[in-house]
């Protein structure tokens, strides 16, 4: 990372893509370039110099990992491909986007234990693939709130020691400590706080089950992130995607977990092929799942 970018940004971050899994790589730059800060992230032309750099390894063993950061090894982000080849496009878009996260100074935030809703948690394989309130309110911690702010590293005229995690000058949520006004001055009113963010919902779907010849359960889950969320399947002949069809509307609620969530279809065509996804809805965006398929028996 290098100070002096074109301004108004204070830094840069260049990108290397040296790993098979190019479109992850590219839609990790693209989510962190998307969270405003004083980091202009892009991605490094080929044969020109990158600050940090996605590449591939196999690392086969029972505890393997999906990726890894690893500053003092030429600042490469290792995407392990005994991992990743057997798992879904939104899992490998997760596994880049938090490992960039690493990359621009951020800790783990919590783990997927106990929290499902920060792209930073450790070990949270494809729950999330894009910053979220938290993981934002950290970066901002670290770089500040927009091109021209000052954050942590700047206010110490540096860059992150990546090496160890970052520590910001106050624990989130800690009011600062307010300074005295010199005699003769009036004390100025803090800014009012930003609005609050609103994350779309996050989606999973599974197999259908109880399937006849004409019915099946389609299943899923929900994380609504705390915004009122409607959820629906929608479900079509396979290679007639342009024929797709609504289940019934359903209300995920406006909780912070996952919800597990079902929906019956009737009118199926026995011994015929399906594909379908799951949609979510609310006041942050719109949430797909990825695309699942299911065959009905012949009756």
């Amino acid at each position: 990372m290098r100070y002096g970018g074109p301004k108004p940004y204070l830094m840069q971050l260049r990108v290397g893509r040296e790993s098979h899994y190019r479109a992850a790589v590219s839609h990790a730059i693209k989510v962190w370039r998307a969270v405003p800060g004083a980091v202009k992230i892009s991605a490094a032309k080929k044969g020109t110099p990158a600050d940090v750099v996605f590449k591939d390894v196999r690392k086969c063993g029972e505890d393997k990992h999906a990726g890894g950061f690893r500053p003092r090894v030429g600042r490469v982000i290792f995407m392990n491909r005994c991992f990743l080849d057997y798992v879904s496009q939104r899992v490998r878009f997760s596994v880049a986007a938090h490992e960039l996260g690493h990359a621009l100074g951020l800790p783990h935030l919590g783990t997927s234990a106990t929290v499902d809703s920060r792209l930073m948690a450790d070990r949270q394989y494809g729950s999330v693939i894009r910053p979220q309130a938290f993981d934002r309110r950290h970066y901002h911690e670290a770089w500040g709130n927009s091109p021209g702010d000052t954050g942590f590293y700047q206010s110490l005229n540096r860059s992150p020691d990546l090496n160890r995690s970052p520590e910001p000058p106050l624990a989130p949520g800690t009011p600062p400590v307010a300074s005295t006004p010199p005699v003769g001055t009036l004390p100025v009113a803090p800014p009012p706080p930003p609005p609050p963010v609103v994350a779309m919902p996050d989606v999973l779907a599974h197999e259908p089950t109880n399937l006849t010849c004409h019915r099946a359960r389609l299943n899923g889950w929900v994380n609504p992130h705390g915004s009122p969320t409607r959820f629906h399947f929608e479900y079509w002949k396979r290679g007639e995607p342009s024929a797709a069809q609504p289940s019934g509307d359903g209300d995920a609620g406006a909780g912070t977990d996952r919800v597990e969530i079902a929906r019956v279809i009737d009118g199926l065509v026995r011994n015929t092929g399906y594909t379908g996804r799951l949609v979510a809805s609310n006041a942050g965006g719109r949430a797909v799942s990825d695309i699942f398929s299911f065959t009905t028996p012949g009756c």
